[in-house]
């Protein structure tokens, strides 16, 4: 009975280590799939976001710089390859930025701008290409076009900014999910130890009844007298070497057979058997 209980009580151990196990991997899982979705989002999300606003303050720059360049020294070139280039490419890193649903109001206004910028380039070059230039007009075309790009910077600056804070606030909350994973891992680790040292102490319990059971067994095997065990019906379960005589004389032909028993020890059995005393003690002479 002690045996079967110290068995049931090693499985539930085993058993829960098991769960234990399990639950760690699927939390551990559970962080590392949050950690990952977080830098995820700052490779794919943040860090564009900012290599796109640093490109369009560069490009604003270089569109400036070739107006300017273009007022000096009429070159129409640099407003029909130079500007045009340099306007689709900021007109395309602006539909990428809107297409990510991120900062759209600001998006929208940058490119009101660009836009605004964009037809005052155009009446510049018109302005510039005719045959009576008006360079004061000239002069404020530029001025209106600086205007445009100086505005542009502080929404520029406000998504730079909103994009350092979320990747900060990523960048914390990575930190903080990772120390998650270590005081898990580090308190699984202590329950492991406190299961093991528990099933250490019943393992070797059950050590010390394993042998006090085998002690107990061989004492009717070594036993000098017979040694038998029947049921209430008569039936052998057990008999020590010393017991075959007295076997034989009991079931000369059938260990399964009452007929060779003494008529006292018969009536004990029926008695027994018909759910007489619990313990009664029987003395007969054979």
């Amino acid at each position: 009975m002690h045996n079967n209980k110290l068995v049931s009580r090693t499985r539930q151990v085993y058993l829960a280590i098991v769960l234990l196990g399990v639950l760690l991997a699927v939390g551990v899982y559970g962080l590392a799939a949050s950690v990952q979705s977080k830098a995820r989002k700052y490779m794919e999300t943040d860090l564009v976001i900012f290599s796109q606003v640093q490109q369009i303050g560069m490009l604003l720059s270089e569109q400036e710089r070739i107006l300017y360049e273009y007022y000096a020294t009429e070159e129409s070139s640099l407003y029909e390859v130079g500007y045009l280039q340099n306007f689709n490419q900021l007109n395309n890193i602006l539909n990428e930025m809107a297409g990510a649903e991120r900062f759209t109001d600001t998006v929208t206004d940058v490119s009101a701008h660009l836009l605004a910028a964009s037809e005052v380039a155009g009446a510049l070059h018109e302005n510039l290409m005719s045959s009576q230039t008006q360079w004061n007009l000239s002069r404020t075309q530029l001025e209106q076009i600086s205007q445009h790009r100086r505005a542009v910077l502080p929404l520029l600056k406000k998504i730079e900014m909103a994009t350092n804070r979320s990747v900060s606030n990523g960048y914390l909350s990575i930190i903080k999910l990772l120390e998650i994973t270590v005081w898990v891992v580090a308190l699984f680790s202590l329950g492991i130890a406190a299961i093991s040292f528990y099933l250490g102490r019943y393992a070797a319990r059950y050590i010390r009844l394993s042998t006090e059971n085998e002690t107990l067994a061989l004492f009717p095997k070594r036993n000098p007298n017979p040694v038998i065990r029947i049921d209430a019906k008569g039936k052998l379960l057990y008999a020590n070497p010393a017991a075959d005589d007295l076997i034989a004389q009991l079931y000369p032909t059938n260990q399964l057979s009452m007929a060779s028993f003494p008529a006292p020890l018969s009536e004990a059995l029926s008695l027994a058997s018909s759910g007489g005393e619990l313990c009664a003690q029987t003395v007969l002479k054979l």
